[in-house]
């Protein structure tokens, strides 16, 4: 299973008249064919920049969700058929899949309410975990930063190289004059 983000974008006129059916219509879409859903988000009603399938406006939805990869088509293919929803964008969601592995990134469970505390059972939510390692698995080690080459480069009007300020190794022995 992998952590994905879907970008909605859907008709503005069945969003003001109904949200809630809209937003049950996308996430029974995904969960139908096996997404577990744990954040989904209204963003703005825009203009927008060209008419899709005649609406010059749209309500912007994130869902994120974690989905196995071959449902992505079946997704996209009951989205392309749904009236509700103009346009669709998945975005396989790597960072978050990163803190998952690291043990600092966890789906928030359908049945936790909102301002209680996870309990041994519930996973800890990813606003809980930001600053702190599961203690079943350490953080992992950050790679070391690479450091700049050394320039060899030389400048023409000296000859030398600009961090040492000697003459470049050309190879043969200096003519002896």
């Amino acid at each position: 299973m992998r952590i994905y983000e879907g970008m909605f974008v859907l008709n503005d006129s069945r969003c003001n008249d109904n949200w809630e059916a809209v937003t049950s219509e996308v996430k029974a879409i995904l969960e139908k064919n096996g997404a577990e859903i744990f954040t989904a988000e209204k963003w703005d009603e825009r203009r927008l920049a060209y008419s899709i399938r005649g609406r010059t406006r749209g309500v912007y939805y994130l869902v994120r969700f974690t989905a196995a990869p071959e449902a992505l088509n079946e997704f996209e293919r009951a989205c392309q058929l749904n009236e509700t929803i103009l346009r669709v964008l998945f975005t396989r969601d790597l960072y978050s899949e990163n803190l998952h592995k690291a043990g600092l990134f966890f789906a928030k469970p359908k049945e936790q309410a909102e301002g209680t505390p996870p309990t041994e059972s519930q996973p800890q939510t990813d606003e809980a975990a930001a600053g702190q390692a599961s203690p079943e698995q350490p953080a992992e080690p950050q790679p070391p930063q690479p450091t700049p080459p050394e320039s060899n480069v030389t400048t023409p009007d000296t000859g030398t190289t600009p961090d040492t300020g000697t003459a470049p190794d050309t190879g043969t022995a200096p003519d002896p004059q």
